[in-house]
C-alpha cells in the first residue's frame, strides 16, 4: 500500500496558503473526498474564543459536505476517521486553514496522535509574510467584505481607512495571524523537525524552496506552477508610511524573534526599515 500523508496548515493568512493548496492538489498523489474544500475550520471554531460565533449548526445543513463538517466540528474522531477514510489507499490530503495559528500546543498534539494512531503521516507547514505585508493584505481582503453592520475579521467598514486599519493591526484576529514567533514556538515543541517546515512567502516562488516543499510533502516538483497566483489581492489601499511604521513597531517582537530564528527574515522583510 502506498504511503499516507496528511498536509497540516496551519497559515499565515494571506501567505500563499491558497497556492500551496493548489500545488499539492494539483498532484497526482492527492486524494479528496465529500469535501473539496482548503480550509474546514474544524479545530479553530471549536477552540477558539473569536471564532465562537462561526461554528456550524445542524439546523443549516445544507448537503454532505456540510453535515461532515458540522460532525467533525461537533466530534473530533470524526475528523480522524474522515482523512482515514480519504486516504485508505495512500496518497496526501489536506486541510490548510490560516486561523488554525491560534491553536494551543495540547491541541497541536491532539491532533498529531490522532494521525498517528491512523497510521498517517502529518506534516505541519507554517508560511509567513512580512508582518507589514500580511496585515495590508489581509485589511483589503476584509475591508471590501465587511458591511457597516457586521466587521469581517477585525476590519470595519463604518469609519475612515486610517481608523480601521489602526484598529485591524490591533484586534485579536489580527494578532493571532501575525504572532508568528507564537505559532513557531508551539509547533516546535510538539512536532519533530522531519515533520515541520516553516516557509517565507517571499521566496515561496523560489525553485530551490519548491523543490524542498515537495521533497517535504512528497509531491512531484513542479516549478511551471511557480508562476500560477492564487488570490492575488483584488483591492487595495493607500496607507500612508506614519501608519505602516506604527504598524511595523506595534509587531516587532515579531520582527525580532522570527530572525533570531530564521535569519533570512531580515533581507526578505522590507517592515525592518521601519523599526
Amino acid at each position: 500500500m502506498r504511503s499516507k500523508t496528511f498536509v497540516f496548515g496551519v497559515g499565515a493568512q494571506k501567505a500563499g496558503t491558497s497556492w500551496l493548496h493548489r500545488y499539492i492538489r494539483d498532484d497526482d498523489c492527492y486524494r479528496e473526498g465529500p469535501i473539496g474544500e482548503k480550509e474546514l475550520h474544524i479545530w479553530d471554531r471549536r477552540d477558539l474564543e473569536i471564532f465562537r460565533n462561526s461554528r456550524r449548526s445542524f439546523r443549516k445543513v445544507r448537503g454532505t459536505e456540510s453535515f461532515i463538517l458540522t460532525v467533525m466540528e461537533r466530534s473530533e474522531h470524526m475528523y480522524f476517521s474522515y482523512f482515514s477514510y480519504v486516504l485508505r489507499n495512500g496518497g496526501i490530503a489536506a486541510d490548510i486553514t490560516p486561523s488554525y495559528a491560534g491553536l494551543s500546543e495540547e491541541r497541536l498534539a491532539k491532533i498529531r496522535d490522532g494521525f498517528d494512531q491512523q497510521g498517517i503521516n502529518m506534516k505541519c507547514m507554517f508560511l509567513m509574510r512580512d508582518p507589514v505585508g500580511r496585515c495590508l493584505s489581509a485589511f483589503s481582503m476584509n475591508r471590501l467584505k465587511a458591511t457597516d453592520e457586521r466587521p469581517r475579521e477585525g476590519v470595519r467598514s463604518d469609519i475612515g481607512e486610517r481608523e480601521a486599519f489602526r484598529e485591524y493591526f490591533k484586534s485579536s484576529h489580527c494578532r493571532l495571524r501575525t504572532e508568528y514567533q507564537e505559532t513557531i514556538r508551539r509547533i516546535k515543541s510538539v512536532f519533530p523537525e522531519s515533520q515541520a517546515q516553516f516557509i517565507f512567502y517571499e521566496e515561496l516562488f523560489d525553485k530551490e524552496v519548491l523543490a524542498e516543499i515537495s521533497d517535504f510533502i512528497g509531491v512531484r516538483f513542479r516549478p511551471d506552477l511557480a508562476a500560477k497566483r492564487v488570490n492575488e489581492g483584488k483591492g487595495s489601499y493607500e496607507i500612508c508610511n506614519d501608519l505602516i511604521r506604527e504598524c511595523a513597531l506595534y509587531y516587532e517582537p515579531t520582527y525580532h524573534a522570527v530572525s533570531d530564528a530564521f535569519p533570512a527574515a531580515r533581507k526578505l522583510w522590507d517592515g525592518f526599515k521601519y523599526l
